[in-house]
């Protein structure tokens, strides 16, 4: 900052004094025998201004946001993630699809055109073709392809499309990464034109829209993964859309409803009736307002105007009504997503055979059809393009081959029990978990808990048969820890 001008004492002439000052502003002037400077000048001399804060009765503070969860604001956001990141139910069914779906792995082999080829010529196309395997194989292990269909899956449920950019270390060179974007975000664009002529395929993906810039990626850098579309601009249908309204009426009556209704059942409805005698409109309206918002149940209101009446209305709320439109919310959920309830904890009982023929229908029904979509749209855009890259072929080359790579996912267990067991072991030893809830999972009698107990400890030397003969007869029982 330039030092302001110093001038002598005494006086002097106003050119003279103009001419001091050229000395440190040299687009200084004289105007109507007053000294003007630039607008720059004055402004860079300006000091700040302290801002003006009224007093108020209390001190507010408002904590800064320190972490990521803190800063996180859903006004904006795509509807559809929005109640995926804000609905534990509609978050928990559509994990729990991609998971089963994914979770067990999958594997890569060779399928000839000809259905009717047998084992053994199966075997040996794996073998004629196995360098290609090796490295699609390679390729899916350092992408984490397991990990990237899931999110794809997921992606797919809430908004009708996943997109992954390809990742290279050299432009057009072998993938070396999956990088998920947000889905609802992207969007193809298909050319209508080529140097003024019409395309051969004109839905054919020339490019994508990313975050409302056109042309962000080109169609060669993107893994573009469309679900239930029905037309040719392959945007795709989300899961979440049809119970859209059923999860809003869900958020209202969880951070609206519940919360007053269960202040109003126990405190009731407060009417106050205050004399605002000699109060002009707006000090009448302050002082109303004061009144409400320093009212809270159960806390001792001080004002220093007088006041007539209070008078307290019991409301009832129906917190039995309220909960159980919430359930039947929560049933519609479920119903739309296909998951059997006892796999999002939400049943009231489960009956051991009936939980047992919902997980096979459903394994065998909507998780496999979730399978069957993931192996056409990997197999078309993400197994042919890796088998072409390899083979250095280019499409029309590549559709005269009578052999693909195809994604194959290993087989879904109904129930593996031993695991089941070890794993509840290993809970109940660290008491995460009470035996009677581990009958419960593995649809054991929960009568039988006493007797188990006592034969087990008797098995182990810290009980005799004396007092198992008490606990029998109800003198001494063996609580479970």
């Amino acid at each position: 900052m330039t030092d302001k001008p110093k001038v002598k004492s005494g006086r002097r002439s106003l050119e003279e004094t103009l001419a001091t000052i050229k000395d440190y502003v040299p687009n200084a002037r004289i105007v109507n025998r007053k000294i003007v400077l630039p607008r720059a000048y004055v402004a860079s001399q300006r000091k700040p201004l302290r801002p003006f804060y009224p007093k108020l009765k209390a001190a507010v503070t408002t904590p800064k946001a320190t972490s990521l969860e803190e800063k996180t604001t859903y006004s904006g956001m795509n509807k559809y993630y929005r109640e995926y990141r804000t609905n534990s139910l509609i978050r928990a069914c559509v994990n729990v699809r991609a998971l089963m779906a994914t979770n067990k792995g999958f594997e890569v082999e060779i399928f000839h055109k000809d259905p009717q080829i047998d084992e053994k010529q199966h075997a040996d196309l794996q073998d004629q073709h196995k360098d290609l395997l090796r490295y699609i194989n390679e390729i899916n292990k350092q992408v984490n392809a397991d990990n990237a269909w899931k999110l794809a899956l997921i992606w797919m449920q809430l908004v009708g499309r996943a997109g992954f950019e390809i990742n290279r270390d050299i432009r057009d060179g072998p993938p070396t990464g999956l990088i998920p974007l947000n889905a609802y975000d992207l969007e193809p664009e298909y050319p209508e034109t080529i140097a003024g002529m019409a395309v051969a395929n004109p839905w054919r993906i020339s490019s994508f829209k990313y975050e409302g810039k056109k042309q962000f990626f080109r169609a060669e850098d993107v893994l573009y993964l469309p679900y239930n579309s029905l037309d040719a601009k392959q945007y795709g249908l989300s899961d979440v859309e049809p119970v859209l309204e059923q999860a809003k009426a869900k958020r209202m009556i969880v951070e609206e409803i519940l919360p007053e209704a269960c202040i109003v059942s126990w405190s009731g409805v407060c009417i106050i009736q205050v004399d605002s005698t000699n109060m002009t409109d707006t000090q009448e309206d302050e002082y109303m307002q004061g009144i409400i918002d320093e009212f809270k149940p159960s806390k001792v209101l001080v004002v220093n105007q007088k006041v007539t009446n209070i008078q307290v209305v019991d409301t009832k709320p129906n917190l039995r009504g309220i909960i159980e439109t919430a359930r039947y919310i929560d049933e519609d959920l479920i119903g739309h997503f296909s998951v059997p309830p006892f796999i999002v904890a939400r049943h009231r009982e489960v009956n051991r055979a009936t939980a047992y023929t919902q997980l096979d229908q459903w394994l065998n029904g909507d998780i496999t059809n979730l399978q069957r979509t993931m192996r056409r749209l990997t197999d078309e855009r993400w197994n042919d393009y890796l088998a072409m890259q390899y083979l250095k072929l280019t499409p029309e080359a590549y559709a005269e081959l009578d052999y693909r790579p195809s994604t194959v996912w290993n087989p879904i267990k109904m129930v593996d029990f031993i695991e089941t067991g070890q794993t509840l072991a290993a809970l109940k030893s660290a008491d995460a978990i009470t035996t009677r809830e581990v009958y419960r999972i593995l649809g054991l009698n929960e009568a039988d808990i006493e007797q188990d107990l006592i034969a087990d400890a008797e098995m182990q030397g810290r009980i005799g048969p004396s007092q198992q003969e008490e606990s029998r007869n109800g003198k001494k029982t063996t609580g479970e820890s």
